[in-house]
């Protein structure tokens, strides 16, 4: 594989290993959000369930009463969304990790490729000047066996 193949296909798992990085924190991040959404949603739930216990406890009218079991209907609607929406925010989490490691070990394998590349080349550089000594030294010893001849 020619080097400037190597280098670009390395260059784009640099790139995807990066955006696969940030897509992970971002979908972290999401789920962070909604968790306290899901937090507060629950926390209102209970505000609002302990409001309604008042308001039998003193016999308010049942209009307020009825008002506070719609609210907390809507609210348990709400806190039953999030929890999907946090479902999905995990399943996502759980694909961008998948890719972000992918990405990794994929940006792994090729710097791999590269430094054997590297290395491979110092090798036959150094196979080449060990050749050319060689032949510099045969070269030196034979001049100097036909001077003495």
């Amino acid at each position: 594989m020619k080097t400037d193949a190597v280098n670009y296909l390395k260059d784009k798992a640099e790139q995807k290993k990066l955006s696969d990085t940030a897509c992970f924190s971002r979908d972290r991040a999401s789920k962070a959000h909604l968790q306290e959404q899901c937090n507060a949603l629950h926390a209102y739930r209970n505000e609002y369930r302990e409001k309604l216990r008042l308001a039998l406890i003193e016999g308010s009218p049942l209009q307020l009463v009825q008002e506070y079991q719609v609210f907390i209907g809507s609210l348990d609607r709400a806190i039953e969304h999030a929890n999907l929406s946090m479902e999905r925010q995990e399943r996502d989490i759980e694909q961008s990790m998948l890719n972000m490691k992918d990405s990794i070990r994929e940006h792994a394998s090729l710097n791999a490729l590269c430094t054997r590349r590297e290395e491979r080349q110092i090798e036959e550089k150094n196979k080449r000047e060990l050749k050319e000594m060689d032949m510099i030294v045969t070269s030196l010893y034979q001049r100097k066996q036909r001077s003495e001849l």
